[in-house]
């Protein structure tokens, strides 16, 4: 993980618990500010992993309020790092995450697995949680009038840059799945510009068809011989079935580090 990019977490949290965090007052009435920010957590062993892009951490829950972990009620540890919550992290919603949730988790997990990985990095565009994300393309427009995010955004675009990555997002179910399905969606398009994915060049290998439309297929392009991939689905944000996940982990390969 990039040095500078993992001790803007630290900071962020160590600042959190101590309720110094300074961010804008359209941020604090968005998102769950008393519960803990997740800008990744680390799934598996993850010292290979394939990095996936996810919008924010949800909903807060128990174990991540603030209250919780200083009264020592948690999973986390409020005097250790945070590399050592989000392992931790990692493991309770391994053990605990049902319903679709789980579902994401363990299809993630064996998407890493066929391409060579041995788990991977969940690195958040938002590190705070919200019940509720409504209009989300004006996210990236909150995160550039936000001090604490616009850095934050920054050092996630640069520890971004040498590592294949991949996100997940559903499409409308007109028409058929094209790189047009993510440059004509503002918050596609930011997306794919955080991950570095080039749209201009974009590759599509569809994984499904009804008929003669693509009703899901990863856009992809290679960056100094990494992969950035969108993997679309019509109908629904989840992952396609296992053997759709197969052929796309082809793609999303680990390649050894020269």
């Amino acid at each position: 993980m990039h040095s500078k990019f993992r001790r803007f977490c630290e900071r962020l949290w160590k600042d959190w618990l101590r309720e110094e965090l300074k961010v804008s007052a359209d941020v604090q009435s968005r998102f769950q500010m008393d519960h803990l920010p997740e800008p990744y957590l680390r799934f598996g062993t993850a010292r290979k992993p394939l990095c996936v892009l996810t919008t924010n951490p949800g909903a807060g829950m128990p174990h991540q309020h603030r209250k919780k972990i200083l009264s020592g009620a948690s999973v986390v540890d409020p005097s250790k790092t945070y590399r050592t919550a989000a392992i931790k992290m990692a493991r309770f919603y391994t053990a605990e995450l049902s319903g679709q949730a789980g579902t994401r988790r363990r299809g993630l997990m064996h998407l890493a697995r066929c391409g060579g990985h041995d788990g991977f990095l969940q690195y958040e565009s938002c590190p705070f949680h919200s019940k509720s994300l409504p209009n989300k393309k004006k996210l990236p427009e909150l995160i550039e009038t936000d001090p604490l995010l616009r850095d934050y955004v920054s050092l996630l675009r640069e520890a971004l840059r040498d590592e294949s990555v991949v996100t997940l997002s559903a499409v409308s179910s007109k028409g058929t799945i094209s790189p047009s399905s993510i440059s004509t969606s503002p918050w596609l398009t930011w997306q794919a510009g955080l991950m570095d994915l080039a749209l201009d060049r974009a590759k599509v290998l569809p994984l499904s068809k009804k008929q003669s439309r693509v009703t899901s297929a990863l856009i992809y392009s290679r960056s100094r011989g990494n992969v950035k991939a969108i993997l679309l689905m019509m109908g629904g944000n989840h992952l396609p079935a296992a053997e759709h996940r197969e052929t796309a982990a082809k793609i999303l390969r680990r390649r050894p580090k020269s």
